[in-house]
């Protein structure tokens, strides 16, 4: 398994240390992010910087409202969960 595919429950956290909510379900290279009043969105790995317990994104607060750039899977979209 990829060491940067984070596990159900984990926290996740911006690169200026804000937390995003935490991890609700991992399909292939892409989890589920359960974010406390807001809408639920999809991360790929390649937004993972690191993985210390917590899930520390290469994204800021403010780039994910938008689409990063280099960034490939990101967003609100739906993947079939097992």
């Amino acid at each position: 398994m990829n060491a940067k595919i984070p596990r159900v429950g984990a926290e996740v956290v911006t690169s200026d240390g804000h937390l995003v909510g935490r991890v609700v379900a991992v399909v292939g290279e892409c989890f589920k992010v359960d974010k406390p009043m807001a809408p639920d969105q999809w991360l790929g790995v390649d937004t993972v910087s690191d993985i210390r317990g917590d899930v520390h994104l290469k994204l800021t607060r403010d780039e994910l409202q938008g689409k990063p750039e280099g960034i490939d899977h990101f967003g609100y979209h739906v993947h079939r969960e097992t």
